[in-house]
């Protein structure tokens, strides 16, 4: 894509972010009732994450709407930085949730975690 827009601009890309944000050290330890996560960006973003008791549903983005994910969400940053951390709470006990974070830059790329689960004490 970075070849094509670079192509099409005469070469001139300077300003222009056309790269996702690497999503990088993401730490999660878990009680009987929340999940607290950490997380670095390779560059400031704003992140949520999502997570359900079943298996996420993501639907890839078209030229005009973004990435939709199935799930509850737990927005976590709308300002842009680079080292996020979370908690959710309320969770059930001896449960299994499943979970993607999700990173979106200033100039709109996104990157999201490969899907994973974590499962809270009893």
């Amino acid at each position: 894509m970075a070849a094509i827009n670079n192509q099409m601009s005469g070469g001139n890309t300077t300003g222009y972010d056309s790269y996702a944000p690497v999503i990088s050290a993401l730490t999660l330890s878990t009680s009987n009732t929340s999940a607290t996560f950490s997380w670095n960006t390779n560059e400031n973003t704003s992140a949520i994450i999502y997570y359900s008791t079943s298996p996420l549903y993501m639907t890839e983005a078209s030229a005009t709407t973004a990435i939709s994910i199935s799930g509850s969400s737990l927005l976590i940053q709308t300002d842009l930085r680079s080292v996020h951390s979370a908690v959710i709470t309320s969770l059930t006990p001896n449960t299994t949730y499943y979970y993607v974070v999700y990173a979106r830059d200033g100039s709109g790329n996104e990157n999201i975690t490969w899907p994973s689960t974590f499962h809270t004490n009893q």
